[in-house]
């Protein structure tokens, strides 16, 4: 088997199992997926095993650690955290410390190492600083043992905390001897993590549901066009009846998330259920809170440029799905980029 049958083979094999995009799929991270499959010799035989085995073997998460992209980093974004935290969990717990119950499930679906649910949990334990009355489930799902691994061991680089200001450092974090940032018990005591492979309907675990927030971002860019849809209206199911969903700007495709209703906020695309009652009230012009058109430059000052997806603009269309390949390849481009900064950095 040459190296681009090899190839090939393996965007095949990751596409039907995993569902992601050839196109997000670029050389260097092949290769090295190859590599880890067989150090020396000819790869048909550890590809023929690959396509017998569950995700969850060893040689499956090779492939996967190899090639999923893992950059995040806490409040990635502060304006986007800011928004869910005004539009969605405040108002969500105040209408359940009124009228009950007290109950607040949240889902970050593709967490990779935990950065962003544990971002949800620090919102969360500042609005309710008392949860003796509560139930509280904030779930984070990955693919990647090694980085479920990582999210349960809540002990991270400097430069995962970039994006965190000095009080919040100081009340969740504290520093090891060995410069690395571990995590407070008490906040990882709010998250549980499972993993999870997004693009097999099989796996969706039935407790997986009533969500009031799913937080769902740079991840639908890297699958297949035709299992984005379907992985996006998985997770509408999954909402609570008056849940939302939040999603990168270049992933705001309004017609994956059908019925649920897009709304522009500030440096933030989310998506709710609402009536037809509550869609006709929705102020048009108020800038604040509209149905979302959002126009590449607007998208770029969201802080969207190194989010990039499969389409090129918000809501979809003949544009976006031919600027689909090319905007994937870009986006996994800068992201192992960014990667390799932040390794040769620390």
């Amino acid at each position: 088997m040459t190296a681009d049958e090899a190839r090939a083979r393996l965007r095949t094999l990751a596409t039907n199992t995993l569902g992601l995009a050839p196109s997000a799929m670029v050389d260097a991270r092949v290769d090295s997926a190859l590599l880890t499959l067989t150090p020396a010799g000819d790869a048909t035989a550890a590809l023929d095993a690959l396509a017998t085995l569950s995700i969850d073997a060893p040689l499956w998460q090779a492939v996967v650690n190899a090639l999923t992209v893992g950059e995040t980093n806490f409040f990635r974004q502060p304006g986007w955290f800011a928004q869910l935290e005004t539009q969605i969990l405040r108002p969500a717990i105040e209408r359940r410390r009124k009228d009950g119950p007290t109950v607040l499930r949240i889902w970050s679906a593709g967490c990779a190492s935990g950065e962003e649910a544990y971002s949800l949990a620090m919102i969360v334990m500042r609005l309710l600083p008392r949860t003796d009355d509560w139930q509280i489930s904030i779930v984070g799902t990955d693919v990647s043992d090694a980085f479920l691994a990582t999210a349960q061991r809540a002990v991270y680089r400097e430069w995962s905390l970039r994006d965190v200001d000095a009080a919040v450092r100081q009340q969740h974090f504290h520093k090891l001897a060995s410069g690395r940032f571990e995590l407070q018990a008490s906040t990882r005591a709010m998250v549980t993590f499972e993993r999870l492979n997004l693009a097999a309907a099989d796996a969706w675990d039935a407790r997986l549901t009533g969500f009031d927030l799913i937080v769902c971002r740079n991840v639908l860019m890297y699958f297949a066009p035709e299992r984005q849809r379907a992985i996006a209206q998985r997770l509408v199911g999954r909402l609570a009846p008056d849940g939302w969903l939040a999603t990168a700007p270049a992933e705001a495709t309004a017609e994956w998330f059908q019925p649920l209703t897009p709304v522009n906020v500030p440096s933030a695309v989310l998506f709710r259920h609402a009536s037809a009652a509550e869609r006709a009230s929705v102020p048009r012009d108020d800038a604040h809170m509209k149905p979302v058109v959002v126009p590449r430059q607007a998208r770029d000052d969201m802080g969207a440029r190194d989010d990039m997806g499969a389409r090129g603009d918000v809501g979809g269309g003949q544009a976006g799905t031919e600027l689909g390949d090319s905007a994937v390849a870009l986006a996994v481009a800068r992201r192992s980029l960014d990667l390799s900064i932040r390794r040769s950095g620390e």
